[in-house]
């Protein structure tokens, strides 16, 4: 008696997985600018989604860079929204869209104003923007000589909305966040250090314009080989 060794051929058919939309691309206010009317209209571009589903969006209005005080969230499927703001006040903000299925993109980039203050009253400066090395990165030796330790450049970004020359204060450890400071009224957005390897550090930068307000940027972090 013959026997068929295949299978009966009717398998249900595996259901297509639901992808998350585009991340949004934000558009006004433009990053760095100083807003003067202290009533803002966000606005960001429409995401995408696959399946074509219905997108809402999560918007979030920080007083720092990490966005540990959030000042204002909402939730909507229109992409723009008017809020009203403080005067002379840094705000950062961001955006992510979630489709219907509840799959999120990631949050968009961050973007940075200011809203004026009053005349003759001195804006501090945005928070310091990472540049290298990348956030939680494995740094390694690459050409140097093998060694217990390794030069790293510790590099950023800073921006002032009056214009001021910056200094900036680096500070670099093991411990988060690190203690020990490094650099001290330092004029370039630039630092080497001969750093021990197998180690994980911890840094920020302190933002000093020339009437000497100051911002104290997030802490980063990374890791040597």
């Amino acid at each position: 008696m013959a026997y068929s060794c295949g299978g009966d051929g009717g398998g249900d058919n595996p259901t297509p997985e639901n992808k998350a939309p585009s991340i949004p691309v934000l558009i006004n206010p433009i990053n760095g600018t100083v807003c003067i009317d202290n009533s803002i209209a966000f606005k960001w571009e429409l995401s995408t989604d696959p399946e074509n589903d219905a997108i809402v969006y999560d918007v979030q209005i920080a007083s720092d860079n990490s966005f540990s005080t959030i000042l204002e969230t909402f939730n909507q499927s229109n992409t723009t929204k008017e809020v009203g703001l403080d005067n002379g006040n840094v705000y950062y903000w961001r955006v992510k869209a979630t489709d219907s299925k509840g799959n999120k993109s990631a949050f968009s980039t961050v973007y940075n104003f200011y809203t004026e203050a009053e005349a003759n009253i001195n804006q501090p400066p945005f928070s310091p923007v990472l540049s290298t090395p990348d956030m939680g990165v494995l740094i390694t030796e690459n050409s140097f000589s093998p060694s217990d330790t390794l030069n790293v450049v510790l590099e950023w970004t800073a921006e002032d909305p009056d214009n001021d020359a910056l200094l900036f204060d680096v500070f670099l450890g093991e411990s988060n966040p690190p203690t020990n400071k490094i650099a001290t009224a330092h004029s370039d957005i630039k630092l080497e250090q001969t750093l021990n390897t197998a180690t994980t550090y911890y840094w920020y930068i302190v933002a000093i314009d020339q009437p000497g307000d100051k911002t104290i940027g997030q802490v980063w972090s990374f890791k040597t080989d």
